[in-house]
């Protein structure tokens, strides 16, 4: 896809390992994740945010699902093609569903590196996060998750 995106700023916004009491150590350990990902578009600058939250869970010896922890990164994305790929709605903007799919995509590729790198010294760093369809991942309204991402974008 030719988009003329380029990445200006990519960084965790907030991380929280758990040490969960009841689960046994172990070599590998199986289990779950959630992802959210929350977009901003911002006309004025022409860009795009994206907040991708992960929340990981493991499962313990009784085969409960422990929360072992979360990260959200945040991604700013530059698009040199913006009338190409955002149109505006009323008063808001839309973005293409592709180029949707594509930067929520880079942004969880960045966010399994991140959290491989950022909890290399918790059992979360131990998690390696699947491929995922990225129009799969959970879409939700960035200004309500505002508060809970510390998303200022």
């Amino acid at each position: 896809m030719d988009t003329g995106v380029r990445i200006v700023d990519l960084n965790i916004l907030d991380y929280h390992a758990a040490d969960p009491e009841n689960l046994k150590k172990a070599a590998t350990y199986h289990g779950k994740i959630t992802l959210e990902a929350g977009v901003n578009i911002s006309a004025r600058e022409k860009q795009v945010t994206i907040a991708l939250k992960a929340t990981l869970f493991i499962q313990n010896e009784s085969k409960d699902l422990i929360n072992a922890g979360y990260i959200i990164s945040q991604t700013v994305f530059d698009l040199l093609m913006w009338d190409k790929f955002v149109k505006k709605d009323g008063s808001k903007y839309a973005i293409d569903k592709r180029l949707d799919s594509f930067l929520i995509g880079v942004s969880y590729d960045s966010l399994r590196g991140l959290l491989r790198e950022r909890g290399k010294n918790h059992i979360v760093g131990k998690i390696i996060l699947p491929v995922v369809d990225p129009a799969d991942i959970t879409r939700v309204n960035v200004a309500r998750k505002a508060g809970k991402t510390k998303n200022k974008a």
